[in-house]
């Protein structure tokens, strides 16, 4: 079963025992472009499927934040190197 956007992001949220304002902050400490920051407010849109459209920045932010990579956040299978 492909798990929709929201469902990865509360799976891997919660599997890094962050609560939504600790990831926010862990973005604003990491964002070195001024691009990738994630408030709170935008984390709860995304885990409640009401945004689903992430800038590039900002899935390369949850990356960093949450220890994995595009094709895990975005359910990307088999992709080509």
């Amino acid at each position: 079963m492909k798990l929709a956007l929201a469902q990865r992001l509360i799976k891997l949220r919660k599997r890094s025992t962050f609560s939504m304002a600790e990831v926010a902050r862990r973005s604003l400490a990491s964002d070195e472009c001024g691009k990738g920051h994630i408030t709170q407010s935008y984390i709860s849109r995304l885990e409640a499927g009401h945004e689903t459209n992430p800038s590039l920045a900002k899935v390369l932010m949850l990356c960093r934040i949450y220890g994995t990579d595009p094709n895990t956040i975005c359910g990307w299978k088999g992709a080509r190197k």
